[in-house]
């Protein structure tokens, strides 16, 4: 019979499979026992930043866990001072942990691609920011792990198509939640405090805009402007319901809905009267520089059509950033993990220098902007120091240092989604902000 200990022992090895799963049945990756452990941290950060990028938690749940858990472990080592073999041997763990993962998620992928596609677009809507939705966004992705890891054969169409159509029902939730959210708490709050009887009418109204704002928004999601003005009617019907309920709580059993109706719709003129007289009085105070401004509008987009010629559609865009240009640069591709300027930027760099002359410059702004694969901390810096090689070849080529910075945003200020390929490629870019001498306008 085991004794007490030897029960103790067993318990805790159980525990120990449970949580990383039996080490022995994956073959740890080839780290040599020379590695930086804090470079291999951040290299597997950047990896498991991927991945999920990628849907590896979905495509291959287990693996990606096991690799994430390892990472925190090693992490915590690394903390505790712990010697380098330990820490390594649980990188080399997650690091294989990690492999796997991207290779059966490479496997899998074009198996639930469509469902893939509708669960990023559910992402894109901001169906996290809601906690409401939690719960099924939880159990979808559970369902779509278990889609992921049938044999193809096994996986009916069926099935793809509930999963689709979940995702797709979030995307339409969390859209609504973003524009009638805020009616549809006042609605609910009216009716919790009686509106049904004591204003009938306005809640019936209440509830039919927010239902027709509704059935736009479901079959408009991805074009706000084919439903914008029936979620402002909405809204606008919801703020009446409850300053009408506000009058109803005010007069108590003088209240009569049809007076609070006209009173409320009084006040709504008055507000409307007020804003209009301040955007009259905002106009006559901006009447006396329109001209000017206009002249210098004039002149600005001249200097951008100018500048646009300059560069050819795969070497940079140009656009009007209030009273700047922005020149986005295409053709200043730096290699990953670099910040050393390549050689063919250097003609189109001496480009913008020409175009800050000739308008004669009184500030350049350099901006470093990178996608989202890696720790932030890592992408800071690399942002500052592409922005900066960049700033430093401009100096050298004559710009008024005086007038030069650069910074770097890192991963802050993306132009596209950071879940796709394309989308990461558009997000690593350099802006460069060129503010014209107000003469030169």
């Amino acid at each position: 019979m085991m004794n007490t200990k030897k029960l103790k022992l067993a318990f805790v090895a159980t525990l120990f499979v449970l949580s990383y799963g039996c080490s022995s049945t994956i073959e740890k990756a080839d780290i040599p026992s020379s590695a930086n452990p804090t470079d291999e941290v951040s290299k597997l950060e950047s990896d498991l930043s991927y991945g999920r990028s990628n849907d590896f938690d979905i495509l291959d749940r287990d693996d990606f866990n096991h690799s994430r858990d390892r990472l925190s472990e090693a992490k915590k080592k690394l903390r505790e001072n712990e010697s380098r073999d330990d820490v390594l041997d649980e990188l080399r763990y997650a690091r294989a942990y990690y492999e796997r993962a991207k290779t059966l998620s490479t496997e899998r992928r074009d198996k639930i691609e469509t469902v893939l596609n509708a669960r990023e677009a559910a992402w894109d809507a901001g169906v996290e920011r809601f906690p409401s939705l939690a719960d099924e966004w939880k159990d979808t992705d559970n369902e779509a792990r278990k889609l992921a890891s049938k044999d193809i054969g096994d996986i009916s169409t069926d099935d793809v198509k509930d999963v689709q159509a979940r995702y797709s029902d979030l995307r339409f939730q969390a859209v609504k939640m973003d524009y009638l959210g805020n009616a549809q708490a006042i609605i609910e709050d009216a009716k919790d405090n009686g509106a049904a009887s004591k204003a009938p009418k306005t809640l019936k109204q209440a509830e039919i805009d927010y239902a027709a704002a509704e059935n736009w928004i479901s079959a408009n999601q991805s074009n706000p402007s084919q439903f914008s003005s029936d979620v402002d009617r909405a809204n606008q019907s919801a703020d009446r319901l409850r300053d009408v309920m506000a009058y109803a709580d005010k007069q108590g059993s003088s209240f009569n809905e049809d007076s609070a109706i006209q009173l409320v719709m009084q006040d709504e003129r008055i507000h409307h009267l007020d804003r209009e007289n301040a955007q009259m009085m905002d106009r006559m105070d901006q009447q006396h520089s329109k001209l000017t401004d206009a002249q210098r509008q004039v002149a600005l987009q001249q200097a951008i059509e100018n500048a646009r010629k300059e560069f050819k559609p795969s070497e940079a865009d140009v656009y009007q950033q209030g009273d700047k240009l922005l020149i986005r640069m295409k053709g200043v591709s730096f290699k990953t993990g670099k910040a050393t300027l390549p050689e063919k930027a250097d003609s189109l760099l001496d480009k913008v220098q020409m175009i800050a002359d000739d308008l004669n410059a009184k500030d350049l702004l350099v901006q470093g902007h990178t996608d989202s694969t890696g720790s932030k901390k890592v992408n800071q810096a690399l942002s500052e120091e592409r922005a900066q090689s960049v700033a430093d070849y401009l100096e050298q080529k004559g710009v008024d240092s005086s007038k030069v910075r650069a910074e770097g945003y890192g991963d802050s200020s993306p132009l596209a989604p950071n879940r796709t390929k394309a989308g990461r490629a558009q997000n690593r870019r350099i802006d460069i902000v060129i503010t014209p001498a107000s003469e030169q306008l």
